[in-house]
């Protein structure tokens, strides 16, 4: 199968700097002071992508996203499926220990085609989904405070849209405590590859799905337009509903 990649990230309406990075077949955004940017690819069988939203202030952020997206670009050559506890192991003590102080970290959202699977793995708030025949499905998991407290039925989903934690994150890369690294636990979820085209991958950072429904964002991706234009339109409506957050968008679509 044929794959056409395409990521788009911008710094919003509200914030000052871009914390967001993303990987898409062996780019990634090298430059921290950069507020938009966007890359395209096309592939064949096989690909490695991810979107990463740091966070810790400041240019701590900006640092640890960087250095999530470089660990991954080190890796290209390995299928990720067999080297992702390493890379998980690896690049979480090297944020850990960077910063050891301060609040330093990053989501991490990646889909890998490998022998026709699709591939979902995430640590944080950062979403994976795939849209086929019409659906758009979560493959990932919030690695939230607010989505442990869902499951346990302590509050309700009307609660848990205004909580002042609803961003707290449980599982990041990054993780530490009184200067000692605390290694995370990575989720996976996969799906077969269909055998004709149309099925659309989406990564993205909670800077999209804080400002659309999932509704609107399988509205976009039903366009009969290019990648690049649904990528666009997803982030023009993001920006119109408030940006209040760096937006990052990958799409990765299965063409034929």
């Amino acid at each position: 199968m044929n794959y056409r990649g395409f990521v788009m990230s911008h710094g919003g309406k509200v914030r000052m700097n871009n914390e967001d990075n993303a990987y898409l077949d062996g780019y990634y955004r090298s430059d921290v002071q950069v507020f938009e940017w966007h890359r395209f690819c096309e592939v064949q069988d096989s690909l490695l992508a991810a979107v990463f939203d740091g966070m810790g202030g400041e240019r701590d952020g900006e640092i640890a996203s960087r250095i999530a997206a470089e660990s991954m670009c080190r890796m290209k050559k390995w299928r990720f499926s067999e080297i992702v506890e390493s890379y998980i192991i690896d690049t979480n003590e090297e944020i850990a220990l960077y910063n050891r102080s301060g609040n330093m970290g990053t989501t991490f959202v990646a889909v890998s085609v490998e022998n026709n699977y699709y591939r979902f793995y995430n640590l944080g708030d950062s979403r994976g989904y795939l849209y086929r025949d019409g659906e758009l499905s979560q493959m990932t998991e919030d690695h939230t405070l607010i989505r442990m407290l869902l499951k346990d039925n302590k509050i309700t989903k009307e609660q848990a849209a205004k909580h002042p934690a609803r961003h707290a994150l449980v599982q990041y890369l990054g993780m530490h405590e009184d200067g000692e690294v605390i290694y995370p636990e990575c989720d996976l979820s996969k799906m077969p590859v269909q055998s004709s085209p149309g099925d659309i991958c989406l990564l993205c950072s909670d800077g999209l799905t804080d400002m659309l429904s999932e509704a609107q964002i399988a509205r976009i991706l039903a366009k009969e337009i290019a990648v690049q234009d649904k990528t666009q339109l997803m982030l023009d409506e993001a920006l119109a509903a408030g940006g209040k957050d760096n937006v990052t968008i990958l799409l990765l679509e299965c063409i034929e």
